[in-house]
């Protein structure tokens, strides 16, 4: 960064109000400067608890879900390959929606009180 431009940068600091702290933090920073060390996460961030026995599926339940549900999947397939130049993350989001939409308000999970999915239709 030249003396001018640090100046100027300086000045135009100077000029913001007090209520425009954070633009000024914001403008401190020099864009050239390296960026700053992240701390580093825990390996496990795994922290929602198993579930209970009594509600995991059998190892037979599992084996019969395997061929169950692959619309999504097909749909994909069938929208990627009609509409090839659009990216297949938005027929994922598109194939959900459509599942939302024919779901409805049917298909709620009982939490005390009946509370459906955020689908704003």
């Amino acid at each position: 960064m030249s003396n001018l431009s640090v100046k100027v940068t300086r000045v135009t600091l100077n000029n913001f109000s007090p209520s425009h702290e954070l633009l000024r933090a914001v403008l401190a920073i020099d864009p050239n400067a390296p960026s700053p060390l992240l701390p580093q996460r825990a390996a496990d961030l795994n922290i929602v608890p198993e579930l209970p026995a009594s509600t995991k599926l059998t190892e037979a339940q599992l084996q019969e879900a395997v061929g169950v549900g692959q619309w999504l999947t097909d749909y994909i397939q069938w929208a990627g390959s009609a509409a090839n130049e659009t990216p297949l993350a938005f027929h994922l989001g598109a194939g959900l929606y459509l599942a939302a939409i024919a779901v409805g308000r049917r298909l709620y999970i009982p939490r005390g009180g009946s509370r459906c999915s955020p689908t704003y239709t």
